[in-house]
């Protein structure tokens, strides 16, 4: 016990008033959402990655009147994706994940899904701004099908060469 100080009286007074203040912010925290939000612009087809309480509300008031820097110059928008979170702290996270390397390919990745397979079959105004990715499977005949002959075609011909 040597070289320990007791607790000063003011520290114990402020406890239980922050831990009063600590339940006040979580009781009122189950009510309040944060998302994460991706937006896309029709125009020139890059996305925007953010996190707001309302992202329909902040997108219409916001992103679409050119009131923030990025989007001002690709309007309009509209909402791709959301993620619902219970803290502000836990959405700007992955906010941040999203703009990462990692995030960008789980995006690509997650949006692709979304957009589903359609095997290639879309007329030309179908998922026009979403994006219709048809799956590995609808390319085999097709893109892939054939750059796969061409590169065995040229492997086929560098081993006559060298054999010759």
């Amino acid at each position: 016990m040597v070289g320990l100080r007791p607790l000063k009286a003011s520290i114990l007074v402020l406890r239980p008033r922050r831990i009063r203040l600590w339940r006040r912010i979580q009781t009122l925290s189950k009510f309040m959402n944060y998302y994460t939000y991706v937006i896309k612009s029709i125009s020139h087809g890059t996305l925007y990655i953010g996190s707001a309480e309302n992202p329909e509300e902040r997108l219409r008031r916001e992103h679409n009147k050119g009131r923030v820097r990025y989007t001002k110059g690709r309007i309009p928008w509209i909402l791709i994706y959301k993620e619902k979170f219970s803290t502000r702290a836990e959405a700007m996270r992955q906010e941040k994940f999203l703009k990462m390397g990692k995030g960008r390919e789980y995006l690509k990745i997650f949006l692709a899904k979304a957009a589903g397979s359609s095997n290639g079959r879309t007329s030309p105004s179908e998922g026009e701004y979403l994006g219709s990715n048809p799956g590995p499977a609808a390319l085999v005949g097709k893109k892939r099908g054939i750059q796969t002959r061409i590169r065995n075609q040229k492997l086929a011909q560098r081993k006559e060469v060298k054999f010759n």
